[in-house]
């Protein structure tokens, strides 16, 4: 998507989780875990093992929300963080080696390549 905005010469690259952020943010088993404050494996949390399946949820927010829930389950919802309050720390630690397990972070990752690329800044 190495499009030119408004012909101002700037490029732009499309960052698009293939359903919703939450779907990125549950890329790194490890990271999220520690983000959470849990030792409750992925199984238990319940999240998706593979990028496909992550990529395939329906409803990525419903499945994060469920995996924050799991991890702190003794929080009435009222004393629960929102699942959102998570995602700037997690966008933080998420490695990048975990990401590449997902179609829609590598097809950014090959766009913005091919951004810096035509901008000459690689």
């Amino acid at each position: 998507m190495n499009a030119k905005l408004g012909g101002s010469g700037r490029c732009g690259v499309g960052v698009v989780p293939v359903r919703e952020t939450e779907a990125w943010a549950m890329a790194d088993t490890e990271s999220l875990r520690e983000v959470l404050g849990t030792t409750l494996s992925g199984e238990q949390l319940g999240l998706p093992r593979t990028g496909p399946e992550i990529e395939a949820l329906l409803d990525p927010k419903a499945t994060f929300a469920s995996v924050v829930r799991a991890a702190r389950p003794g929080r009435h919802s009222r004393r629960r963080p929102a699942p959102v309050s998570f995602l700037d720390l997690l966008g933080q630690q998420t490695r990048i080696s975990e990401l590449k397990r997902l179609g829609a972070f590598c097809t950014f990752q090959g766009e913005l390549r091919a951004a810096l690329h035509g901008l000459g800044f690689v």
